[in-house]
C-alpha cells in the first residue's frame, strides 16, 4: 500500500512492485496515473487498466456486505477476502477498521494498504501501527501500551 515506495521500485524496473502498484492504482480508482502507466509501456497497468474499465466501481451496497460479513463470520476465508477486498475498492477505511478489530481475514493487510495509499496519513502512523498495532478505539498503539 506505499504508493511512493512501489513508485519507485516500479521506476527501477522490479516487475513485482509494478504488478502491486498498478493493482493498487486500479483498487483505488487512480485511472489517470494508471493510463499514464500504461502509456509508458507498463505491462501490468495495461492489465489493470482493462479491469477497471471493465468494472465500474460502485460502493458495495449494505445487503450485499451484511450478507458477506455473515458468511465470512462464520470462518468462510474466501467470503472474508472478497468483503474486506470490496471495502478496500471503496475506500471504506471505517468499514475496513471494523473488520480489523472482528478479526477478518485480511482486513488489517488492507486497512493498513489504505491508510498507506493516502497521501494525507503521516507514514510515522502507518509504521507505529505496522510495528505495534491499534489500541481498541483505531489509534496506533505504541511501545509503551504494547504488552
Amino acid at each position: 500500500g506505499a504508493v511512493v515506495e512501489l513508485r519507485e521500485l516500479a521506476q527501477r524496473g522490479e516487475w513485482m512492485a509494478a504488478e502491486l502498484l498498478a493493482g493498487l492504482l486500479a483498487s483505488l480508482g487512480r485511472v489517470t496515473e494508471l493510463e499514464a502507466r500504461a502509456n509508458a509501456s507498463d505491462a501490468a497497468a495495461r492489465r489493470h487498466l482493462v479491469r477497471v474499465r471493465d468494472k465500474p466501481r460502485e460502493p458495495p451496497s449494505a445487503d450485499q456486505l451484511n450478507q458477506l460479513r455473515a458468511v465470512a463470520d462464520s470462518g468462510r476465508e474466501a467470503e472474508a477476502n472478497e468483503l474486506t477486498q470490496l471495502l478496500f475498492d471503496a475506500g471504506d477505511r471505517f468499514g475496513l477498521l471494523a473488520e480489523v478489530n472482528a478479526g477478518t481475514h485480511r482486513a488489517a493487510e488492507r486497512y493498513l494498504a489504505l491508510l498507506a495509499s493516502d497521501s494525507t496519513v503521516d507514514r510515522i502512523t502507518v509504521r507505529t501501527i505496522r510495528a505495534y498495532g491499534l489500541d481498541a478505539d483505531g489509534r496506533p498503539a505504541d511501545a509503551t501500551t504494547t504488552p
